[in-house]
């Protein structure tokens, strides 16, 4: 009897470091996603979806028409990445074919995000890993 009250005991105590682990982790993803803010002009379609503890996903649009969003993701990249791998053009283009940049500054997490358009939209998926 002893030892099956033991063994529960150690269980219990081992779910609950899981979980204040798990909870440590979802925290540093959150602050992470918060620390590279998001372009002038776009909103967050939703809330950030944890899909893991470490694995984040959300999508920020804005409207064409209002504003230059090229411009505005453009720059916010910049503040990202090294200038001489960036221009407007190569903005533009993702947009157009749908292709993904990668945020360098926040090593080692891996930050993806990939521009999209539609006559009306402009569209920014962002995918952080840790």
């Amino acid at each position: 009897m002893l030892l099956v009250g033991g063994a529960i005991v150690g269980y219990n105590s081992w779910r609950g470091h899981q979980a204040s682990q798990r909870r440590s982790e979802e925290q540093a993803t959150l602050a992470l996603y918060e620390r590279i803010g998001r372009p002038t002009g776009f909103t967050e379609q939703g809330s950030p979806q944890l899909k893991a503890a470490t694995w984040l996903l959300v999508t920020w649009t804005a409207p064409s028409g209002q504003g230059d969003p090229v411009a505005a993701t453009e720059s916010w990249l910049l503040g990202h990445m090294r200038p001489d791998q960036l221009s407007k053009d190569n903005v533009e283009r993702a947009y157009r074919e749908g292709a993904p940049f990668f945020i360098e500054d926040q090593g080692p997490a891996n930050i993806e995000v990939t521009l999209s358009s539609t006559a009306s939209t402009y569209r920014i998926d962002v995918s952080i890993t840790r």
